[in-house]
């Protein structure tokens, strides 16, 4: 299936209440007031999937609905369940949320949230860090992370809870088994699979896929990889693990081998979330910038 053929995928992080004097995009979460506007414009324009569908068309090859789409909510942090799933209840959607579960149930921050928590709570801008850090293994990223100086959730406020906490693991059991949501692997703890051992980067995937399962008391088939690192060989150990298909952000590379397409499906991420922004995201502006060499 060519990338072209595979419904819209919109990629959500964090959903909030808005903050008085602060832009979403700076502080990388959409606000709920927004989610509730753009769940509201895709089901007047398009068939929104649920993803049990999406697997399951995924793995047999057949082809989606004209005008389909796919709602993604990445990394399982706790305020997706306190303002997105609300929001999507009441417009019908079930989406699909990729949970790391080494942050679930307050055990800690993932590296990247410590990074974004540095500046919400006054101190320096530590993002600039993830490019090198993207070139290196989870135990050297963490290590690196505190030498920077990063925070820990110990020193959070109450904004840097809202964002940066992970789900409730209970809490994220029940929404699963009402079916309010859709379970999707996502890691333990968010490293660059392409940048582990094989041997750690199956463990990440497959202690992943069995503490989901055991929350959710179902199969989980979906998986999304973390940051959007892979390669080939990433691909086939998430194949091997189970899963019907596996999302990233942008699409197969050429000389990406056929039987893997299913392991590489395509995103668009959802970030600055005004009208006419979202109105252009999903009309397919990201292929046509990617086609033209204008966003890499």
């Amino acid at each position: 299936m060519t990338p072209d053929r595979w419904p819209l995928i919109l990629m959500y992080h964090g959903i909030i209440p808005r903050q008085p004097d602060r832009e979403n995009v700076d502080l990388g979460v959409v606000y709920a007031d927004q989610f509730e506007r753009h769940l509201g414009a895709l089901r007047r324009r398009f068939t929104v999937l649920h993803p049990e569908d999406f697997a399951e068309l995924a793995r047999s090859g057949r082809p989606f609905p004209r005008r389909s789409v796919l709602v993604t909510l990445d990394d399982g942090f706790q305020n997706v369940l306190d303002h997105a799933l609300p929001a999507a209840r009441a417009h019908g959607v079930v989406p699909l949320a990729f949970i790391s579960t080494g942050h679930l149930s307050g055990q800690r921050w993932l590296w990247f949230s410590r990074l974004a928590a540095s500046r919400v709570l006054g101190g320096p801008d530590l993002l600039g860090l993830v490019g090198r850090l993207s070139r290196l293994p989870l135990s050297a990223i963490e290590t690196e992370v505190s030498a920077a100086g990063a925070p820990t959730r110990d020193e959070a406020t109450p904004l840097a809870r809202l964002l940066f906490d992970g789900a409730d693991a209970g809490l994220l059991a029940e929404a699963a088994g009402r079916g309010s949501v859709v379970l999707g692997g996502h890691t333990v703890l968010h490293p660059f699979l392409s940048r582990e051992t094989r041997e750690s980067r199956r463990r990440e995937i497959a202690d992943n896929k069995r503490e989901l399962e055991a929350l959710a008391g179902r199969p989980v088939r979906l998986f999304a990889y973390p940051s959007g690192d892979l390669d080939a060989e990433v691909a086939r150990d998430v194949r091997d693990a189970g899963y019907a298909a596996a999302f990233a952000i942008h699409p197969a590379p050429p000389g990406f081998p056929e039987d893997l397409r299913r392991f590489q499906v395509p995103r668009v991420g959802i970030y600055a979330a005004g009208p006419l922004a979202f109105r252009l995201k999903c009309a397919g502006i990201d292929r046509v910038r990617r086609r033209m060499g204008l966003l890499s």
